[in-house]
């Protein structure tokens, strides 16, 4: 999973760099935005809305686990251990997901950049977006839940499911007009980024404690 998630990393920078300001991002979002059906816009829409529930919600889910495995239900002989690992991974998650937001508001502090549909006649406002439009803030989230999860010891299968939401959550924010496709992959780069760093730092801190510990 970890090689994974250096290749999406490394895909999302060259295809940020590739498209962003240029002829290719307007023509991708166009063609993206004027060819959807009508009928799915609806579906996009929540989609898009559940970003910030599910991506804030896993961090809750794992603070329920530690608080069952703190009463001893279905912790086994190592409840403690269990504890401590849902805890921790809450702590991650919800700092990883902290660190892309302050991310996504720097540049969208520098950059400035204005939303398709404030350029271009054609495209349609169907979301709520606030801003600027580049990165995506939704995008950035939904692949900061699905890093963490490639980074730590998960079922592949909830990797999997999580991966594509997050796919379907970038893909949405195109669609529905208020984001390019550069927003896009700039987000997958800075929540893939905001995951690594916080279990990294997450992954020393403990390993000096260890150390500290058998001294």
């Amino acid at each position: 999973m970890k090689i994974g998630l250096w290749i999406l990393t490394f895909l999302a920078f060259a295809g940020c760099c590739f498209l962003y300001g240029g002829y290719a991002d307007m023509a991708l979002v166009r063609a993206i935005h004027t060819s959807r059906n009508p009928l799915f816009d609806r579906a996009l829409q929540w989609i898009s809305d559940t970003t910030a529930w599910l991506s804030f919600g896993g961090v809750f889910v794992l603070l329920f686990y530690a608080y069952r495995t703190r009463l001893g239900i279905g912790c086994g002989a190592n409840g403690d251990s269990h504890k401590k690992t849902y805890l921790s991974e809450a702590v991650i998650l919800l700092l990883s997901l902290l660190l892309a937001t302050v991310f996504v508001q720097v540049f969208k502090s520098l950059l400035h950049r204005p939303r398709p549909y404030e350029v271009y006649s054609f495209i349609k406002k169907l979301s709520d977006a606030g801003g600027g439009s580049f990165p995506s803030g939704h995008t950035a989230d939904a692949f900061t839940v699905a890093a963490f999860l490639m980074l730590g010891d998960y079922r592949w299968l909830l990797v999997l499911f999580v991966l594509g939401w997050a796919f379907a959550v970038g893909y949405s924010r195109i669609t529905l007009g208020v984001h390019y496709g550069s927003d896009v992959l700039g987000a997958v780069l800075l929540g893939c980024l905001s995951a690594w760093v916080v279990r990294t730092l997450a992954g020393r801190s403990q390993l000096l404690y260890e150390k500290d510990y058998q001294r």
